[in-house]
């Protein structure tokens, strides 16, 4: 499963950084990809743990263990429920991330600024949260 809120948000340091959309498929999709190291596959696992409140088991902590200090799981955690917060508080709202202090860029959702840009992005064929299901089939 996954979160078009939070599949939708990006850095904009990161891309001042030079980090690429492509990169962002990445993080979606990031145990088979190619381009992250174990390191960054464990935080990311940490993270979906988190995130989708899976089990808890040995290997759930030993992976993270094996490329974090403690002091090093507790910051990533820490902003993992800040982020995780941010997120469930703009669902509750029912408020797309371009209406948070609207006119800035704040949203942290690049190319979603406006409403326009936002449908225009969801209808887009290669929108990445685009699942065809009975309705896209009947046209």
């Amino acid at each position: 499963m996954k979160c078009e809120y939070c599949g939708n948000q990006r850095s904009g340091k990161a891309r001042a950084q030079g980090l690429s959309e492509g990169q962002y498929d990445d993080l979606l999709n990031f145990e088979t990809s190619a381009r992250l190291g174990e390191r960054e596959k464990a935080a990311l696992a940490y993270a979906e743990a988190i995130t989708w409140r899976l089990e808890s088991d040995d290997a759930l902590w030993e992976r993270p263990h094996r490329h974090f200090s403690e002091a090093e799981l507790v910051e990533l955690g820490c902003f993992i429920a800040l982020t995780m917060g941010q997120q469930s508080w703009l669902r509750l709202l029912d408020i797309e991330h371009h209406e948070v202090l609207a006119g800035t860029g704040a949203s942290m959702a690049p190319g979603l600024g406006t409403p326009q840009e936002l449908a225009a992005s969801k209808a887009a064929g290669d929108y990445w949260a685009h699942v065809p299901g009975p309705a896209a089939e009947r046209g």
